[in-house]
């Protein structure tokens, strides 16, 4: 086998979150401007499930989710003095 055929063995896999070659990072987190919640794992087993059935991201079932409590409380659709970024 010639050495340019030969397999690339330690050559780390690139992560979707890193620049690409000849790129430099903005250095902002990517998760900046998103708010993370921690959910039970029966909670998140059980939305899954839903979000397969639905053929839906399990991000989209969850705002769903939300949306409809927040309706049901009242606090849906927010009002104009509320619709702005924290």
């Amino acid at each position: 086998m010639s050495p340019t055929m030969a397999p690339e063995k330690h050559r780390k896999k690139k992560r979707d979150d890193q620049p690409a070659e000849g790129q430099q990072s903005s250095g902002k987190d990517r998760h900046a401007s998103r708010t993370m919640v921690r959910l039970q794992q029966d909670v998140h087993r059980q939305l899954k499930k839903l979000a397969e059935r639905n053929s839906r991201p399990l991000t989209w079932e969850l705002r769903l989710a939300l949306i409809h409590h927040l309706e049901e409380a009242g606090l849906w659709p927010p009002g104009p003095e509320e619709s702005g970024t924290d």
